[in-house]
């Protein structure tokens, strides 16, 4: 395995097929937020301020690591520390509070419902790109979208 600096070069020919970090970590990060919302949903006994910690420290262990294996220990040598100010606080709002919210929905409305609400984030995502940024999907974004809700709403129905 070859350390490089950023920018990665990330061109079929630079690209070693046999290292597959980003697959290795969608892997890991789909059997580990199972694992959190499981908990969520059956275990009373565990705060899910807990289980939020516990997610946050995988989930900055699991960048942490992605990024020295693939760019070596030089991955950081460019961060500001304003970019790293920001990313910090993006990760607080969105994982410390974001979770937070999610795992107590958990506990009053069930892990299916809360699903559903999640599955349907490309429809809020959409109408907030409407309306601030005035982007439109095209009739297979849509497509797409429907899909998605509609699969999650058939997995969760009762």
């Amino acid at each position: 395995m070859r350390f490089s600096t950023i920018p990665v070069d990330i061109t079929p020919a630079a690209r070693d097929d046999r290292f597959m970090p980003g697959v290795l970590t969608a892997l890991a990060a789909g059997v580990f937020l199972g694992l959190f919302q499981s908990l969520h949903g059956k275990n009373k006994q565990i705060p899910v301020r807990t289980l939020t910690v516990v997610l946050l420290a995988f989930a900055t262990a699991m960048v942490n690591i992605l990024a020295l294996t693939t760019l070596g220990p030089g991955a950081y040598a460019q961060l500001t520390v304003r970019a790293t100010v920001l990313f910090a606080l993006a990760g607080i709002v969105h994982f410390a509070i974001g979770w937070m919210f999610i795992g107590l929905s958990q506990r009053r409305v069930g892990v299916g419902i809360t699903g559903l609400l999640v599955g349907a984030t490309p429809v809020f995502t959409a109408v907030i790109a409407l309306l601030f940024l005035g982007e439109w999907l095209s009739t297979g974004d849509l497509v797409g979208i429907a899909l998605v809700v509609l699969g999650v709403g058939v997995v969760t129905w009762k």
